[in-house]
C-alpha cells in the first residue's frame, strides 16, 4: 500500500508531511480483532474471538484485541499480554446501553493500528460494527466481517435496531472484503438478505479447543432407576429459552435431573424458576471453565438446547467433543449440525422436548450410538485446523500476512 503525502504551504515554501510506517520492535504480520465483549465475559462470540486470537498468535501473527472492559472483572487490571507469546488484549472504557457496549476510544485505537493489519470484526454490536467498518473503509484497510447470527430485534430500542438492520447492516457487510458465516444456511442468508456477493462469503464453522476431546465416555446411562442427567451450557439469555428447558425437566419429574452452567442477563429470573422446582433436581453452577466445565460435560448423559435461534453455539460443539448425545430445537444454527447426529425435537414445546428425552431414556443402546456420532461429527472442527480457513478469508479480503507489517502510522517531515 502506497504512502500518503500532504503538502502544507508555508510562505514561499511548503512542508510535505508523509504518512510513513513506524516500525515495530519485531516486524510480524498483524491482525486486529474487534469484539464488543471478551472473556471472562461469557458468550459464544467472545470465546470464538479468543480461540481465533490464540491460534493466530501460535502461528507467529501479532494479534491485538480491541474490546470493552465490560464484564472483564479482575482481568481489567491484568497485563494486556506480550504479542510474541499471547494476544494483546486492550480493554477500553465503555458504557453499556441495552446490552450494547459503546466504546468511545475505539475509533482512535483502530485508526492508530497499522494500515496493513487485517481488521477482523465480529459483527455483534452496532457501535463496534459501524466504527470498525468506517475506519477500514476510509483507511482502505483489509476488513473481514464475522457474521455470527442474524440477531432479532427486542426490547425498548428494538425499533431502532430493526431500522439499523434494514438500512445500515447490509451496507456494512458489503464493505468487507470477506464475510465469514458459520454455516451454509447462514451464508445464503447473508447473500440474500444483505446483498453480499456469494464470492465474498466464506463458511467457517466454530471450532472446539483440543482439551474437550476427552476420549470415549466411560459409561452410558443404562440404569433405569437412575435419573437421566440433562445438561445445558451457555449464556443465560432470552434466545436460549431456558424457561422451556426448566418446564421440560419439571414435566419429566424424577426421571431426569438438570444442570445449568453459565451466566448472563437473565440469571436472576432463571434462578427464581429453578427455586420453584421441588426436590432440588435442577442445579445452577454459574459460569465454569477448564477442568470444572469438562467435568460437567463428562458427568452428564444428554446435552439439551431449547434455543429459539442460534449462530453456532460453542457449547454444543464442546459437548459433542466429549461424546454427549444432543437434543436440540429444529431451528437455524442447530438443525444443520444436530440433524443426523443427535435428536431434533419435533416441536419446540415442553411436550416436544419431553418426548425426545423419554425416547433416549428408554433406549440406552441409542444413547451409546449417538455418543459416538457426536464425537465423529466434530473431529474435523478443531480450532487449529479451522485457522487455515480464517487465513484464507484474510487473503480474500486483501490481507497479506506473509511478511512483517508496521504497528502504527506516524508523521515524518521531508
Amino acid at each position: 500500500m502506497g504512502l500518503d503525502a500532504v503538502a502544507i504551504p508555508l510562505g514561499a515554501r511548503a512542508i510535505t508531511l508523509t504518512l510513513v510506517p513506524r516500525l515495530p520492535r519485531a516486524a510480524v504480520p498483524q491482525v486486529v480483532q474487534v469484539v464488543g465483549y471478551y472473556p471472562p465475559h461469557v458468550g459464544g462470540v467472545e470465546f470464538c474471538a479468543s480461540n481465533i486470537s490464540r491460534e493466530l498468535t501460535r502461528r507467529g501473527i501479532a494479534v491485538t484485541v480491541l474490546t470493552s472492559e465490560l464484564g472483564a472483572g479482575e482481568a481489567v487490571r491484568e497485563p494486556v499480554g506480550d504479542t510474541a507469546q499471547s494476544p494483546s488484549v486492550q480493554r477500553l472504557r465503555a458504557l453499556e446501553i441495552a446490552h450494547t457496549p459503546l466504546i468511545p476510544g475505539l475509533p482512535w485505537r483502530l485508526w492508530r493500528a497499522s494500515r496493513a493489519a487485517v481488521i477482523h470484526l465480529h459483527i455483534s454490536h452496532v457501535w463496534s460494527d459501524v466504527t470498525a467498518t468506517l475506519v477500514a473503509w476510509l483507511g482502505r484497510r483489509p476488513l473481514v466481517a464475522h457474521f455470527h447470527m442474524d440477531t432479532p430485534t427486542s426490547g425498548r430500542l428494538g425499533f431502532a435496531f430493526s431500522w439499523y438492520k434494514r438500512r445500515i447492516l447490509g451496507w456494512l457487510l458489503r464493505r468487507a472484503g470477506a464475510v465469514v458465516a458459520l454455516s451454509q444456511e447462514q451464508g445464503e442468508l447473508v447473500s440474500l438478505r444483505y446483498g453480499v456477493p456469494s464470492s465474498r462469503v466464506r463458511v467457517i464453522p466454530n471450532g472446539v479447543a483440543g482439551e474437550f476431546f476427552t476420549g470415549p465416555r466411560a459409561t452410558v446411562q443404562t440404569d433405569p432407576k437412575r435419573p437421566l442427567r440433562l445438561l445445558f451450557v451457555g449464556r443465560l439469555a432470552a434466545q436460549k429459552d431456558l424457561p422451556l428447558l426448566i418446564a421440560t425437566a419439571e414435566t419429566l419429574g424424577d426421571a431426569v435431573s438438570l444442570d445449568i452452567v453459565g451466566d448472563g442477563e437473565l440469571r436472576r429470573e432463571i434462578a427464581h424458576l429453578v427455586d420453584a422446582v421441588p426436590s432440588g433436581r435442577i442445579r445452577m453452577w454459574g459460569a465454569l471453565s477448564g477442568d470444572a466445565l469438562i467435568e460437567r460435560y463428562r458427568e452428564a448423559d444428554v446435552f439439551v438446547m431449547t434455543s429459539v435461534r442460534e449462530g453456532m453455539p460453542l457449547a454444543l460443539l464442546e459437548a459433542m467433543a466429549t461424546g454427549l448425545p444432543v437434543v436440540a430445537s429444529d431451528v437455524q444454527g442447530l438443525r444443520e449440525f444436530v440433524g443426523g447426529v443427535g435428536v431434533l425435537a419435533k416441536e419446540r414445546t415442553v411436550e416436544g422436548f419431553a418426548a425426545a428425552v423419554r425416547e433416549l431414556a428408554d433406549d440406552p443402546d441409542r444413547l451409546g450410538r449417538l455418543s459416538e456420532a457426536s464425537r465423529r461429527a466434530v473431529q474435523s472442527r478443531r480450532w487449529d485446523a479451522l485457522t487455515d480457513d480464517v487465513l484464507a478469508a484474510y487473503a480474500l479480503a486483501g490481507g497479506d500476512l506473509t511478511f512483517g507489517h508496521p504497528a502504527a502510522d506516524g508523521l515524518q517531515e521531508h
